[in-house]
């Protein structure tokens, strides 16, 4: 701030001496009009030139680099969110098939790995079943969760108990 008054004060001062002593030369006529012409232009450039120079942060600057910022927090959210969904989603496939494989009186574990394909599509990557399964018992687990959840058998674990 007392950068630019320094150059408003010193000009305006100068202009203003400068000024009186042109007016005291002249007494009466269209030259002293002319002259109080020319001495109000000077005031005024005086006070405009050191108010020219400044540099003013833009709201355009402002808004583009808070734009930046909450592009890049938007971005952090969607992808929390996508983690989310994949992670509620393999939770509730699992909870499903545990539900149906008791129903088919097996008794086991069930872990789905998914992650997310799209913008709204969730893939159901890898299966980890724990449980002491007979051989009859692993191939219909294993055939359920090829058939209901896509998930081919290279993909599916076991882990006996």
């Amino acid at each position: 701030m007392t950068g630019i008054l320094r150059p408003i004060i010193l000009g305006v001062s100068a202009s203003a001496l400068l000024g009186s002593a042109a007016m005291a030369l002249v007494h009466t006529g269209a030259l002293r009009e002319v002259i109080r012409l020319a001495v109000g232009v000077m005031m005024i450039l005086s006070l405009l030139l050191p108010v020219s120079k400044l540099h003013f942060s833009l709201p355009l600057d402002w808004m583009r680099n808070h734009t930046q910022s909450v592009s890049k927090q938007v971005e952090q959210v969607q992808q929390q969110r996508k983690g989310w969904m994949a992670e509620s989603s393999a939770k509730e496939v699992s909870t499903y098939m545990m539900h149906r494989a008791r129903a088919e009186g097996i008794e086991c574990e069930i872990k789905i790995q998914a992650s997310m394909v799209s913008e709204d599509t969730v893939s159901l990557d890898h299966a980890e079943i724990r449980a002491s399964l007979t051989s009859e018992q692993a191939e219909k687990i294993a055939a359920m969760l090829e058939t209901e959840c896509g998930i081919p058998r290279g993909n599916q674990t076991y882990v006996e108990n």
